[in-house]
């Protein structure tokens, strides 16, 4: 086993009378994947902030190549080589794909003109790098959600040239836009970048990653195969075993409360990136649970705020009954 490219000892943070991170140990080998999961404030995002440089530790020490380092700033961390992609991409969608990846670091030209020509070049030589045929002249509001966290990607490896940092990169994505970036990141992976993952999808995990750290309330539940059984995961996740997970069902579902037949909602103004509810047939009962699922832009906040009246302004169409 190679020795860690970063390791993290004892981290302590605390925000005021909350106690974020619990004395963590952590530590990434080069050319690894290594997975962290955990529930929501598990204290995943903070321990990541600490190695973006967002945050300073309280306590502990932060390690690369065995020498300790402070970050004082995320521009510190960056010039050590590590770089964050969160999960809100910092792209600026009225700009083309060059100028994104240029951002706050233009190309010039003599007199203070951007060097517009010079930076496409540049941009388009980095993305056939990863073997992504996109065009640096289009805007980023013209690509998918899965070309637009590519982009983000390659922006962040002009900085990681030791770690790359992923916040729940598939939350948007498609199946192929998933399969398409695991493939990216195992390329990226031999090169020896080391890649922290974070993922609440445990069926990813066996498929990408090398090894899995698991956080519970601060501190490290465990740290296992990526292999290990799923229900081993969850234990590590919420502390009980799987089959205390969900509790019985305290009784059936009544009366039809909601029913949608063939219901369409049309704009009174089109909105550009607002996705209307076209064809929604659905019944919520009394005492029932319903679950809405989507990725991003399916449409589901849009639904729910047409429904609830906080939507853009419009029309039903179809049976909408109370």
């Amino acid at each position: 086993m190679s020795a860690p490219l970063l390791s993290v000892t004892g981290a302590v943070k605390r925000f005021g009378g909350v106690q974020a991170l619990r004395g963590v140990d952590f530590d990434l080998k080069p050319g690894e994947i290594h997975a962290l999961l955990g529930e929501n404030g598990a204290g995943k995002s903070t321990l990541m902030n600490l190695l973006s440089g967002v945050y300073s530790p309280d306590e502990g020490e932060i390690q690369i190549d065995g020498k300790p380092v402070t970050f004082n700033n995320p521009r510190e961390a960056q010039a050590a080589g590590i770089a964050t992609i969160f999960q809100e991409l910092d792209l600026v969608p009225s700009l083309d794909v060059a100028a994104n990846l240029f951002l706050g670091r233009e190309l010039m030209r003599p007199g203070g003109l951007l060097d517009v020509p010079a930076m496409r070049r540049e941009a388009k030589r980095r993305l056939e790098a990863i073997e992504l045929a996109i065009d640096p002249a289009r805007l980023v509001a013209d690509l998918s959600i899965g070309q637009r966290q590519v982009v983000a990607i390659v922006k962040a490896l002009s900085y990681a040239s030791r770690v790359l940092i992923m916040d729940e990169p598939t939350a948007a994505l498609t199946v192929g836009e998933v399969e398409r970036l695991f493939d990216i990141m195992r390329k990226l992976a031999a090169t020896g970048v080391g890649i922290v993952y974070i993922s609440h999808r445990l069926e990813e995990v066996p498929e990408i990653a090398d090894r899995v750290t698991v956080m519970r309330d601060g501190r490290v539940a465990g740290v296992t195969e990526p292999h290990a059984p799923q229900a081993e995961l969850v234990r590590l996740l919420v502390g009980r075993s799987l089959d205390e997970l969900y509790p019985a069902r305290a009784r059936s579902a009544g009366k039809t409360l909601l029913r949608l037949k063939d219901a369409s909602f049309r704009l009174a103004r089109e909105s550009a990136g607002w996705q209307p509810p076209s064809g929604i047939s659905l019944e919520v009962r009394e005492g029932e649970i319903v679950g809405l699922a989507g990725i991003m832009g399916a449409g589901r906040t849009e639904l729910l705020s047409a429904l609830y009246g906080t939507g853009l302004a419009g029309r039903w169409q179809g049976e909408v009954a109370v």
